[in-house]
């Protein structure tokens, strides 16, 4: 008697899967990639493999990220075992192959992010990761077994949705949308977010653990970001931080060489009262280090109040380090409760200068986004840092008005930070990575809008003159109007041609795959 052989329906052949799951599986990786890689900038300086496998095992994660490296490799698994069962394989074999695809993957990104600042590899993200891809692959299954059908029904549900009037919906409330989102986004780089109960320091943390040894002559405070012209003018001594001066601490008049006790000639702020020991100051300033700083002696909320009011300011330190090898960063001016709870920061990373600044986009530590310039302190001498923030543009200003280092908390930077919020080491912005932001910010609003019209123009098929309409209507106008709300009212023509550029790209390249689809087993 002929041995009948098992029978297994659900590992047919199905080709029909494989458009779904390449897509899939494309637009996982595309998402994982973005996620844990950008801006996508790296730097092989200072690493090390010592260094780099202390911290592949040292560093720690929570269970936010426990369960969003779970959920992100998901999509990976699912589409491996859709694509699995197109070519008629058992599907246990997806199980594995999911597996294994999820944890190369994750090796190679963690491998590469040994190579960027803002990112901190670890052994925990690839076993999550390769859980993920299983869990994705197990999902599918179940789903399998329980609707085998699945794909050919959800495909017939969303054409039957996608008439031309709810595409139309769909495009003017993508539109409103965006305008939202960029009036939000303009506002988390406000100061809103500072807390009034902080001390301000000179020369170490309140906590007292992250001493800064050097001398610091002069520190001003203003509640208002001072113009190039002023700037050139305190610069050749001509000029104070008035109007709007906020706090005014005078660090060169010693009695008997020590100080004991400093106060706002402003009269806004406490007076800065010595820590663990007096003070020894002279002409040159007061001399600063783990066992002897300054602090007030009570919170200086007045200058939270003020700057948080008017969302701008400047700062005018005159300092010099006295150890070029400082790290922490060292606190060279704090204005902090703790390591982890800051309004703003002036510190010294050996020879690199480190401002952090609080606001809803840099976390309440300043840490995700700083404005790190490396290089700064290269001698004992001392220097004039001038720090001015106005309109989400933070500037550093080094003993001359033309000596200028920036950083720009823009839209791009802050729907980044909402989007993949890390605790990784720093996120160092330079041209390129801003550059990354920008495309990134651009194609999250205007991708989904290309594909859109897109979808719209396929229900008209070879109608030219609609298209133009439709670009018209559909990228141009929205663009128009949305560059002044995304600028804070300023209008950049490279920006909108960028954006329009984006979404017509999209249209173009998608519309005969949308047509394709739209239109197959003649369904419309």
């Amino acid at each position: 008697m002929a041995t009948q052989k098992p029978f297994r329906r659900h590992s047919t052949a199905n080709p029909a899967l494989r458009p779904w799951a390449n897509r899939i599986i494309g637009g996982a990786v595309f998402i994982i990639l973005i996620a844990t890689l950008a801006p996508f900038e790296f730097i092989s300086e200072g690493v090390t493999p010592t260094g780099a496998i202390r911290e592949f095992f040292a560093h720690p994660s929570d269970w936010n990220d426990l369960i969003g490296n779970v959920l992100l490799f998901m999509p990976l698994g699912f589409g491996i075992a859709l694509r699995v069962q197109s070519h008629g394989m058992k599907l246990w074999r997806g199980l594995v192959i999911a597996a294994i695809a999820s944890t190369l993957l994750s090796l190679s990104v963690e491998v590469s992010q040994v190579f960027l600042p803002s990112r901190s590899p670890s052994w925990i993200d690839i076993s999550t990761n390769t859980t993920g891809g299983f869990c994705g692959a197990l999902s599918y299954l179940a789903l399998a077994a329980i609707a085998p059908n699945y794909l050919q029904l959800f495909d017939k549900r969303v054409k039957r949705v996608l008439s031309v009037q709810n595409l139309a919906v769909a495009l003017i409330t993508w539109v409103l949308l965006m305008g939202l989102i960029s009036l939000s986004l303009q506002q988390a780089a406000q100061l809103s977010n500072w807390s009034s109960d902080f001390p301000l320091s000179i020369g170490n943390e309140k906590t007292g653990d992250r001493p800064w040894n050097g001398r610091i002559s002069k520190v001003e405070i203003s509640d208002r970001a001072l113009s190039e012209a002023e700037i050139t003018q305190v610069f050749q001594g001509n000029l104070l931080l008035q109007p709007g001066l906020v706090a005014a601490y005078d660090l060169t008049t010693a009695t008997n060489g020590v100080l004991s006790e400093v106060e706002d000639r402003t009269g806004t702020l406490p007076n800065l009262v010595a820590q663990r020991n007096a003070v020894r100051a002279s002409t040159r300033g007061a001399i600063v280090s783990g066992e002897q700083w300054l602090e007030t002696a009570q919170p200086a909320a007045a200058l939270s109040e003020r700057l948080q009011k008017s969302s701008e300011f400047t700062i005018s330190a005159i300092a010099a380090t006295s150890d070029l090898n400082q790290a922490g960063p060292a606190r060279i001016l704090s204005f902090s409760k703790d390591p982890l709870q800051r309004n703003f920061t002036l510190g010294q990373e050996n020879k690199q200068l480190i401002f952090r600044l609080r606001t809803p986009i840099t976390g309440e530590n300043g840490v995700y986004t700083a404005l790190i310039v490396p290089n700064i302190f290269q001698d004992l001498e001392l220097h004039h840092f001038l720090l001015t923030y106005h309109q989400n543009m933070l500037r550093l200003y080094v003993d001359n008005p033309e000596t200028i280092y920036s950083l720009e908390l823009t839209p791009e930077i802050t729907l980044f930070r909402y989007l993949f919020p890390f605790e990784g080491r720093i996120l160092q912005l330079t041209d390129f990575s801003v550059s990354v932001h920008k495309l990134m910010f651009y194609a999250v609003f205007f991708v989904p809008l290309g594909l859109l019209l897109a979808l719209i123009s396929a229900k008209f098929k070879e109608q030219v003159q609609f298209d133009i309409l439709l670009v018209i209507t559909g990228i141009i106008i929205p663009a128009l109007l949305l560059e002044p709300i995304i600028r804070n009212g300023q209008f950049h023509m490279q920006n909108m041609i960028f954006s329009i550029g984006i979404a017509a790209t999209t249209m173009l390249l998608t519309k005969g795959s949308m047509t394709a689809w739209l239109y197959s087993e003649g369904k419309k």
